[in-house]
């Protein structure tokens, strides 16, 4: 795109030269070749024109296929706030569980000092015991 540019601005430049030699010279042999260079440079400006054309309706054609494909396709928005939804229930889920351990937890530890209450008690009573058969 940018050398067929640079090509039609030096085909412009070589026109405009003989147009001025065609001005300048008035002969039947510059008239001439002013001719040729016009139908040169029209001839390149049509090519770019239909190459441009071209690419435009390539272009449009690939916009116009990814617009229908994501037309097609569903609103995330729905996927998204069913996702959250979930998520948020889960939360509550993990919430709950926490609260549920950490009550487990105080069970546990409540039941080990019972159980260390309930040793000392017994080896004392076993001391007793034993010093009463003794004594």
């Amino acid at each position: 795109s940018l050398k067929a540019r640079k090509q039609l601005g030096d085909l412009t430049k070589n026109l405009k030269r003989a147009v001025k030699v065609a001005e300048t010279e008035k002969s039947e042999e510059s008239v001439k070749s002013l001719a040729v260079s016009c139908k040169g440079t029209i001839k390149r400006y049509q090519e770019e024109i239909d190459s441009l054309t071209r690419r435009c309706k390539t272009a449009e054609g690939s916009f116009v296929q990814l617009y229908h494909s994501l037309h097609e396709c569903a609103d995330p928005s729905v996927l998204i706030s069913e996702a959250l939804l979930l998520i948020e229930g889960r939360d509550g889920q993990i919430h709950n569980l926490l609260s549920a351990m950490e009550g487990l937890n105080d069970e546990l530890e409540n039941a080990r000092e019972e159980k260390e209450r309930l040793e000392s008690d017994l080896e004392e009573s076993a001391r007793e015991l034993k010093e009463a058969l003794k004594g």
